[in-house]
């Protein structure tokens, strides 16, 4: 592990130290291992706010990402076009089979909101409506509500899609849907996948919605965390992490010793 290279913690930045703790502990994760499955569901464009972007350069890094927008599907699969070991499937994740209604952005207001907002696609109105007044709150924007778009995507239970796929186990799964995480958790068994950490976005504030979350995890094995948005959840004992490691993401250096230069007599 090349320690020097790690992130490190930002001083008085609590919310991108908590983030910097997610790629700290991603680092880590690959550095020991010699292989890497991942189950991605909510992939977007591959690139926005994506924590496992870096690593699909790795050839010991493999995965299933599953996106339902079509616009942004088209970009994920153009970002992996030349890797072989990404499986991309375009449809929404439920417990429930058949088609459901994907609330987006209008992409012709593309250029009046800030870029966070077009990773707000959600299987819930509402919530893409409170993303925009959030968004017109703090940028001083005015995009209307009836910036609202409907697209009817596909949805699949994500044990179908692994069957599908040949996934039978996987090290990391990634959520991020906007709201509909429980369902995406009932569409599968987590424990029968051996999974060793778990990244799912909880940012709705809803105490049910997180304990289910956690009572999911906690089943399959896992220990949970709140790193900001991020309920993030590991497999106790599965990385071990050098304390020298741990005094580097905490800014610290090792101390060397002063040269004494003895006075002319």
């Amino acid at each position: 592990m090349d320690i020097q290279s790690l992130p490190t913690a930002i001083p008085d930045r609590p919310r991108r130290s908590r983030l910097a703790l997610l790629d700290f502990l991603l680092a880590c994760f690959d550095a020991q291992s010699d292989s890497v499955q991942v189950v991605q569901v909510g992939a977007n464009d591959g690139k926005l706010d994506d924590p496992i972007l870096p690593y699909w350069s790795k050839p010991h890094w493999k995965g299933v990402l599953i996106e339902p927008h079509p616009l942004y599907f088209s970009a994920l699969a153009s970002l992996h076009a030349a890797n072989p070991n990404v499986t991309l499937v375009n449809a929404a994740v439920s417990q429930v089979a058949g088609s459901m209604t994907l609330y987006h952005l209008d992409e012709t207001y593309s250029g009046a909101y800030p870029g966070w907002l077009r990773g707000c696609a959600s299987l819930d109105r509402g919530r893409m409506v409170a993303a925009i007044d959030r968004a017109n709150r703090r940028t001083g924007a005015d995009v209307p509500h009836s910036a609202v778009a409907e697209t009817t995507v596909a949805a699949r239970r994500l044990d179908d899609i692994l069957a599908e796929t040949g996934v039978s186990a996987a090290d990391i799964l990634v959520i991020d849907v906007e709201g509909h995480e429980r369902s995406v958790l009932d569409s599968f068994d987590p424990a029968r996948l051996g999974l060793s950490l778990a990244i799912v976005e909880c940012n709705a504030g809803d105490p049910a919605e997180q304990d289910a979350i956690v009572s999911a995890l906690s089943a399959a094995g896992l220990v949970a965390y709140r790193l900001a948005n991020d309920i993030v959840a590991l497999r106790p004992g599965r990385v071990t992490i050098p304390i020298e490691a741990m005094f580097h993401f905490n800014n610290l250096v090792p101390l060397t010793a002063q040269e004494t230069v003895e006075p002319n007599p």
